[in-house]
């Protein structure tokens, strides 16, 4: 992981956002976390500057 929060504050965050029950738009580059959070929906962009869809994090 490369971001500014440390392990314990990942988890809080973490649980906060499984909490919540509206819909959420989440950036990130951690796919660990955003498989913790139970994301559905990936649209990546690309290197080319396309965006695509995915169902899963499976890069």
């Amino acid at each position: 992981m490369s971001h500014n929060l440390d392990v314990a504050s990942v988890e809080q965050l973490a649980e906060a956002l499984d909490a919540y029950r509206g819909a959420l738009l989440v950036v990130s580059h951690d796919f660990a976390f955003l498989e913790r959070i139970a994301v559905d929906t990936v649209i990546e962009l690309g290197r080319d500057g396309r965006m695509r869809q995915r169902r899963d994090l499976n890069i």
